[in-house]
Parts: structure tokens; sequence; C-alpha cells
């Protein structure tokens, strides 16, 4: 919640989408999905681009108030 939160306000969340598009060989590959550090580039990008939009026009709602 705290990671989304840090979205939401736009604290460095483009730091935090290059940081999930890592890929080989700069990762660690573990033996199943939960013991790996690899990303992937195209997915981070799609989810932190549409969720920052998203969540703006909420926020702007919010506070416009209508």
């Amino acid at each position: 919640m705290v990671l989304l939160f840090r979205i939401v306000t736009g604290e460095d969340w483009n730091k935090i989408m290059h940081d999930c598009t890592i890929s080989q060989p700069k990762c660690f590959t573990g033996v199943n999905y939960w013991e790996t550090d690899c990303g992937h580039a195209v997915v981070s990008v799609i989810y932190f681009c549409t969720f920052y939009l998203i969540i703006t026009y909420i926020m702007l709602n919010l506070l416009v108030g209508k």
C-alpha cells in the first residue's frame, strides 16, 4: 500500500517502473517465480502508466468535488 501511495503522489514513480523492467543478464533467475528479481519491460510500462493516469483522474475528481 505504501508503494501504491508513493506512485499516486507522483514521488519517483518512474524509478520504480524502471526497476521493474530489469531483465537478463542484470537480474537473478531463481527456481520459481517468487525467487527471481527479473521483471517484464512491456508489462511494467503498461501497468505503471495506466495506473498513474487512472489514479490521477480519480484524485482530480476527488479534489474538484463535483
